[in-house]
């Protein structure tokens, strides 16, 4: 039917027609010869060819009222069945030189891959027309009598190109169910009056097709957007492993789900995988900017879509950094693109993402990779640092403190040698540039808790300070005992650590828990129980997932403050809120065991907490009451030296009279520097015995003369000689 089919075969084409070649009219007869015969010009003739078959078929194609053609629809010279051969002729010719001079015609290769015949064809450039010039639209229009039918139907086609009905409903059954269709390169839409007959359904062409046509080098700025950054970070051992096992499947065209959260990494090795095959590469990366603004299901279509057309390994990596939302809508575009997609395809995921039930038949391969370990981590950063590397004790630190992929330490590298440009190299620079890569996606549920305290303002028993330091080691050398010394193999989750700090409150649970996130370079967040719990059945359980998920690889430390309330003694179930309860209970056992991190558990009553908690849990620090001496301390510790201080003020009758906790007498001396300030006077020893009493009224106790001894006269009045309240 067409020229291309011509250059290779003397066969016709449409049923009871000749031969022909088209092209619109409009760009003038063929006079092209091999010098000049290109992409653009094949295309060309092959659009004329449409216009000398819409002439030659037009008695039989118009359905509106009569009235005369577009103008824009130029008539051919003289009869168009003789201008379709004459034209069919002049194109067979150019197609044939031009190939013999090893001219690349892609509309010639987007045939012979696709492996499309002349009808498809036909139907092809019908749906690439309106791209190419707008007067088509109104020439479909007009031929559908319909002004807003501005593409072809798939009854005009079948009208076109068959002749009888039972010719008709053949050719239809063949192209809908055909490679073209198929491809996903051309498809089907809903015409605009939402009729459901398929035969009014119109025939669209991906945007990015014409570009190809064309043999333009840029692919669809949707697709470019979200191309994967250059250069790509190395390729971890256990990705190179693990996908070197579809090494052999490409040929079949298998769909792969990459469980990891190194994702550029997970591209480098797709990149390296299509290499090996003498395949081509499209890498992209749903984490760009673009993904999150553009419809993503318009972006997904142009990715599949170019993809179609280089016949490459598509790898598509950045789920998990969309919105929650966008995610969902991304996953199902690409669930509904697979089911026409006949190349490898990559999914690289960190959550689960199972295609199996979408695709039912269609082989899916899942892989599971484990990050890299720290001896991995630790060659990673010197490959990266160069120069740097000479700073091994602290790579070795950052290797080992922060969990990182190899996309993360490549992006990490390049701001250090960024804040090494400004401000000099500086070893704090790592510890830096590896918590700016760690995610924190913990959003309303969490709150970061800034670095606070010193080593020194923490007063409590020898043996507490032991167990936080041992929890600091457990942390640093996990990697060189479960790894290294194959500990790994006799445990079953050894990731994830957990300390449970039990104390009354104010005894230092909170800045020891700050001290442990300094000493390990880690950020700490507080777990917001107000926005987990929830009085609505299985709302908390959503919460907790949404915690775990945003903490899952940030590299952060969890402080579970007040835990008892969410990590509670399972009860003896007696109605349904107790079996909702203990459900909310095991269900946050599951998580915590499979969390990879640090967890700290908070609570003012140990003896609440569930056994089977108890049982997971690896460093209990003990926070007692302090005893004298301790209160001593406190007291001088927490009294700041710009602090302006009475000459009557005996910090050692109050730490030996009132048994207050660190945090108790805190705000007993805030409260007594507010009181001072406010009569422009030194911190005296009245307002420090008001701010205990208050105090100690919180914990619903009295004041008594004989516990003031010989300062219970100061408690009649305050300095300023106001009565006390």
């Amino acid at each position: 039917m067409t020229g291309l089919a011509a250059a290779t075969s003397d066969q016709p084409g449409a049923p009871g027609e000749p031969a022909p070649a088209f092209g619109p009219a409009t760009f003038g007869p063929a006079t092209f010869g091999p010098p000049t015969f290109g992409p653009i010009d094949h295309l060309l003739a092959e659009l004329r060819r449409l216009d000398l078959l819409l002439l030659h078929a037009l008695p039989r194609l118009r359905r509106g009222p009569p009235g005369e053609p577009p103008v824009l629809l130029a008539a051919a010279d003289g009869d168009p069945a003789a201008a379709l051969a004459a034209h069919t002729a002049a194109t067979r010719a150019a197609l044939r030189a031009a190939q013999a001079a090893g001219v690349r015609l892609p509309l010639v290769e987007l045939c012979r891959n696709l492996r499309l015949d002349d009808v498809a064809l036909g139907v092809l450039v019908l749906a690439i027309a309106p791209h190419v010039a707008l007067h088509y639209e109104d020439v479909f229009a007009w031929l559908q009598g319909d002004a807003a039918l501005r593409a072809p139907q798939l009854e005009l086609a079948l009208a076109l190109f068959a002749g009888s009905t039972a010719d008709r409903l053949r050719l239809r059954l063949q192209l809908t169910a055909g490679p073209l269709f198929t491809s996903g390169l051309v498809w089907l839409a809903d015409p605009p009056d939402g009729g459901t007959a398929e035969p009014a359904r119109l025939i669209v062409a991906s945007p990015r097709l014409l570009r190809f046509l064309c043999d333009h080098p840029g692919a669809d700025p949707d697709v470019e957007a979200v191309r994967a950054r250059e250069p790509l970070p190395q390729v971890t051992a256990a990705l190179a492993r693990e996908l070197a096992g579809l090494r052999d499947l490409l040929d079949a065209a298998p769909i792969a789900v990459v469980h990891t959260d190194d994702g550029p990494s997970a591209l480098a090795a797709a990149a390296r995988l299509a290499d090996d095959a003498a395949l081509p590469a499209l890498l992209i990366d749903l984490a760009r900017p673009h993904a999150a603004r553009a419809p993503i299901d318009a972006t997904l279509r142009a990715v599949f879509d170019e993809a179609r057309l280089q016949g490459a390994v598509l790898a598509v990596a950045g789920y998990d950094d969309l919105p929650p939302a966008v995610r969902d809508a991304a996953l199902a575009a690409t669930a509904a693109q697979l089911e026409r997609f006949d190349r490898p395809f990559l999914a690289i995921v960190g959550a689960p993402f199972d295609l199996r039930h979408e695709l039912r038949h269609r082989a899916v391969v899942t892989l599971t990779v484990p990050p890299p370990g720290a001896a991995e981590r630790v060659a990673l950063w010197r490959a990266e640092l160069g120069d740097r590397a000479s700073d091994a004790d602290v790579v070795r630190e950052v290797a080992h403190g922060f969990r990182l992929g190899a996309g993360q330490i490549r992006d990490a590298a390049r701001m250090v040698a960024t804040l090494d440009a400004i401000a000099g190299a500086r070893p704090d620079h790592l510890r830096t540039a590896s918590r700016a890569q760690s995610r924190h996606n913990l959003g309303d549920l969490a709150q970061r808790v800034a670095p606070w305290g010193r080593w020194q303002d923490l007063v409590v028993p020898k043996s507490s300070v032991d167990r936080l330091h041992d929890l600091i080691d457990s942390m640093h050398h996990r990697e060189a005992v479960f790894v290294d010394w194959g500990l790994c193999q006799r445990v079953a989750v050894w990731r994830r650590v957990t300390a449970l700090f039990a104390g009354p409150p104010g005894t230092g649970k909170t800045l020891s828990a700050s001290l442990v996130a300094q000493a390990l370079g880690l950020d700490l967040f507080r777990i917001d129980l107000s926005g987990v719990v929830s009085k609505y059945i299985g709302e908390t359980e959503k919460n907790l997932d949404r915690v775990f998920r945003a903490a899952h690889g940030s590299n952060a430390i969890l402080l579970f403050d007040e835990a008892d309330s969410l990590f509670g003694k399972r009860t003896e179930v007696k109605d349904a809120h107790d079996r909702y309860a203990n459900i909310e209970t095991s269900y946050l056992l599951q998580k915590l065991e499979a969390f990879e991190g640090l967890a700290i558990l908070a609570t003012n009553y140990k003896k609440n907490i569930d056994p089977a908690f108890q049982r997971r849990i690896d460093v209990v620090v003990d926070f007692p009451m302090p005893a004298r001496d301790e209160r001593r301390r406190l007291w001088r510790s927490l009294v700041p030296d710009a602090m302006p201080v009475g000459a009557d003020v005996d910090l050692d009758f109050l730490a030996d009279r009132f048994e207050l906790s660190g945090g108790s007498i805190l705000n007993a001396i805030r409260s007594a520097a507010t009181r001072a300030a406010a009569a422009h006077q030194p911190v005296g020893m009245a307002p420090l015995l008001r701010g205990v009493r208050d105090e100690l009224h919180k914990q619903g106790k009295l004041l008594s003369a004989h516990d003031l001894g010989p300062f219970a006269r100061l408690i009649d009045a305050d300095p300023a000689g106001r009565p006390a309240p």
